[in-house]
This record gives structure tokens, sequence and C-alpha cells, in this order.
């Protein structure tokens, strides 16, 4: 097992914990490394780890490794509350994974023992869905959400009426009473700090 990142925990180090539990031998804590490194390490690893831990606001929280691990392809344990949206990706993109709670132990390792025994024989559809969570696929998602929120309508009273819809299930607040005057894109003043002042620079 090697362990990249934090070499502590609650103030002990890992190999401490490790040698505690007898198995110094088979983990090995290189510490935190560049980012650059980091990929090096998962791109040749057998199998990745990744944890969530149960809390508050887990329900919302996905950690950037976890699209780094679906990056390079690796079979991924991931011990996550069944809640976690981290389950739901990995689901989406067909990931070699196994899930279990974080908070318990057996589970866990049978887990680590089923993904050291499995056979390497992938599904023809495993990995099928890790295009969806690339840059170019998510800044194209966000292109669209921006293009329908540009569409959506304000009535006076703060209800919202979207573009092809009858109404949203959302309101934001009431638009102000009267609206800015528009910008004169023409003529625009920028702060010199030359003159003390501002200048009028046509653009």
């Amino acid at each position: 097992l090697v362990l990249v990142g934090p070499d502590s925990y609650n103030g002990r180090h890992l190999g401490e914990l490790a040698e505690e539990a007898g198995v110094a031998d088979r983990v090995h804590v290189v510490g935190p490394k560049c980012h650059r490194e980091t990929l090096a390490y998962m791109a040749g690893s057998d199998a990745l780890i990744l944890s969530a831990p149960s809390e508050p606001g887990e329900d919302r929280q996905i950690p950037n490794k976890l699209f780094e691990y679906l990056g390079v392809q690796k079979p991924i344990l991931a011990a996550v509350p069944a809640s976690s949206p981290i389950a739901a990706v990995l689901r989406e993109a067909r990931a070699e994974a196994i899930c279990c709670p974080p908070d318990d132990e057996r589970a866990i390792a049978a887990a680590v023992k089923d993904l050291m025994l499995r056979p390497r024989r992938a599904t023809p559809d495993a990995w099928s869905g890790v295009g969806r969570f690339d840059r170019a696929h998510r800044a194209e998602e966000l292109e669209g959400l921006f293009r329908q929120v540009a569409r959506v309508r304000r009535t006076r009273s703060g209800r919202v009426l979207a573009s092809g819809e009858k109404s949203a299930r959302f309101a934001l607040p009431p638009a102000p009473p009267e609206r800015s005057k528009p910008v004169d894109k023409e003529r625009v003043r920028f702060p010199l700090a030359s003159d003390g002042g501002f200048r009028s620079v046509a653009r």
C-alpha cells in the first residue's frame, strides 16, 4: 500500500500507525508530492483508493482526484457513504470500482480482498461513460446551463419563468423597481493614478 499525501493523522505519523497494526512492511508512506508526481503514482498503481467520511454535507462533495482516477482508468476502491455523489459518478462512468461504507472495517477489508483476487477482465462496457466527465464535455454542459439561465425571465413579483416552460419551481428575489441606465460602451471612465482622477477613454 503506497500512501501519497499527508503523512500524519491526528498528529501521528502513518508509518507509526502501520507499525502498530503489524503491517509496516506492506505500507509505504511517501508523503506529499507535486501534482505531476502524484499522477504518475496513480498511473503506475494496480488500484486506487478513494475515501470520503460520513459527515454533514458529504452528499454534496466530490473531490477533484475522483476525476483524475477516472482519467487513468485503474480499479477503484471507494470507501464512501451510499448517499455520496461519488458512488453515482462511478456508476455513470461505468468505472471498475467497488464501493463500501467508510466506517465499516470488515466491509473495507472484504472490498480490498475482492479487488485483489478478482480476475482482471473488464466488462465490455467498463469505463464507457468516462468521456462525459472530461473537461471538454463538462465545459459544454456549463455553457448549456449558462445559456439556459440567461433565457430565464423574471416578473416584477420575483416569479421566474423559463423559456419554453410555463413556470419554474424556484423563485429569485424581486426585481428592482427601476432598471439602471445602460452603460455607454463607447466611452468608459478609467481611474488614472497620474492625474489623480478619472478620464473618459474612447473604446
